[in-house]
């Protein structure tokens, strides 16, 4: 699988970057890419994902079996205050394109306004006009009317993309504030400045932006308590080579939990001799059961390369699901593509739940009616002492499917970090029951 790798842009952009931060005191400006779900409000400069000085290059690709349409477009602002623009709409012959083919407008910007090129007129292209105004461009950001990306020359069919360029904070732009404001401020400023510098330290150190990533839903134990945990893989290369950690951010934002995925470092093997393996870049997100136990109404959103994947997930009942909602380039699927996307679900046992389970050398998929062995093992349970754990949790389902049992411990001690045998199922010479922790707890 080819990866695209955007860890190296122009060294000059990284100065411009740099030098657009202002002297001490006018805060640091982070680019970062924006949706719909972390609202874009142009009263805060540091949290607006726009700088006050910058350019903005636009593009859509359009086409249709009518006719080619294609749109471009690019504005310059300074200090807030829109400079110049210039935007171009083509449509060009189609299938069944029979009037108003192969016509081409032009706009630019004068005393902030759009004018025709030629005639100085008024001039407006459809509904692709460009605002003039930042609260105008926020609110296209906002609506997802505006996707930002990392390559313009790739944009999809049917989105305007755009790029931010030669980006700069104005230092006479700092506002008033009170001394709880300030305070607020200094927070926001510090978390800031630890983003910019991981946005620059990657710029410069290799990262790979992988093409698709694989989300997969498990459970883990955090202040003794299981919690839901996202899985994040990407395919790194085959062969011969060291892929590092996937690098991720994480923001909850009211009910939208923002997991911006950066990319990885690789590094490649030496030697004459590779492993057929696959290499893969990994991380986990530990999801706060807290937070996700407050409504049912609750978000995931991933950033991978400039695109944005929805997710919902939910809680009922020691269960939580995730579902996909507008699904791109993070999947819950092996080839990462499939639409619509498995709906994933994982169960949160309570710590006093083990497991029991069989095996023998007559065991095989078809020896036995597995509801009849349920019922086996539910009866063996009991004369453990152990209590079958749909008993005792409404929402624990026991599956037949499976020669699983969940029991609750009750007065048993909890079985070490192994398999523990307790014997042979009643009636059966040749099936071994054994009890192992649902969680490894050291």
């Amino acid at each position: 699988m080819n990866n695209n790798n955007k860890g190296f842009i122009g060294i000059g952009l990284i100065f411009a970057i740099i030098l657009g931060i202002g002297v001490v005191g006018s805060g640091m400006y982070y680019l970062e890419k924006k949706s719909k779900n972390i609202p874009i409000e142009s009263s805060q400069w540091n949290e607006t994902g726009l700088p006050e000085s910058f350019s903005m290059e636009m593009r859509g690709e359009y086409s249709s079996s009518g006719a080619d349409r294609n749109y471009q477009g690019e504005l310059t602002f300074k200090d807030s205050e829109i400079t110049s623009g210039y935007q171009s709409y083509i449509v060009g012959e189609g299938g069944i394109c029979k009037e108003n083919c192969n016509r081409k407008t032009e706009c630019i910007v004068k005393n902030q306004r759009w004018v025709d090129q030629v005639t100085g007129g008024q001039c407006t292209i459809d509904t692709f006009s460009a605002p003039l105004t930042l609260d105008g461009i926020i609110q296209k950001i906002n609506e997802d009317k505006y996707i930002q990306v990392e390559d313009i020359s790739k944009c999809n069919h049917g989105v305007t993309c755009y790029q931010i360029k030669n980006a700069s904070v104005s230092s006479n732009k700092i506002k008033k504030e009170t001394s709880v404001q300030k305070e607020t401020s200094v927070q926001k400023e510090n978390s800031t400045i630890k983003r910019f510098q991981s946005f620059v330290s990657s710029l410069v150190s290799g990262i790979t932006i992988p093409k698709y990533v694989r989300v997969d839903l498990s459970s883990s134990v955090e202040n003794n308590e299981s919690i839901p945990v996202l899985q994040l893989s990407a395919i790194a290369s085959g062969g011969c080579g060291h892929a590092s950690k996937l690098e991720i951010e994480e923001l909850i934002n009211g009910d939208t939990l923002n997991v911006n995925i950066k990319g990885y470092k690789f590094k490649k093997g030496l030697g004459r001799s590779c492993p057929t393996a696959l290499v893969t870049s990994i991380n986990t997100v530990n999801i706060d059961l807290n937070w996700l136990k407050q409504s049912e109404d609750k978000e995931i959103v991933f950033k991978l390369d400039g695109q944005i994947n929805k997710y919902k997930i939910s809680y009922n009942k020691y269960k939580a699901t995730l579902s996909g909602v507008k699904v791109l380039n993070v999947n819950t699927d092996e080839g990462y593509y499939f639409d619509p996307p498995r709906i994933l679900e994982v169960t949160l046992y309570p710590m006093d739940v083990a497991v029991m389970y069989i095996a023998g050398s007559s065991l095989g998929p078809s020896s036995y009616d597995k509801k009849n062995l349920m019922n086996l093992m539910r009866d063996f349970a009991r004369t453990k002492g152990f209590i079958p754990a749909d008993e005792v949790y409404d929402g624990i389902e026991q599956n037949e499917k499976t020669t699983s049992f969940y029991v609750v411990l009750k007065n048993y001690p909890r079985p070490g970090p192994g398999v523990e045998l307790l014997g042979l199922l009643t009636g059966e010479e040749s099936l071994n029951v054994y009890l192992r922790n649902v969680y490894y707890i050291e």
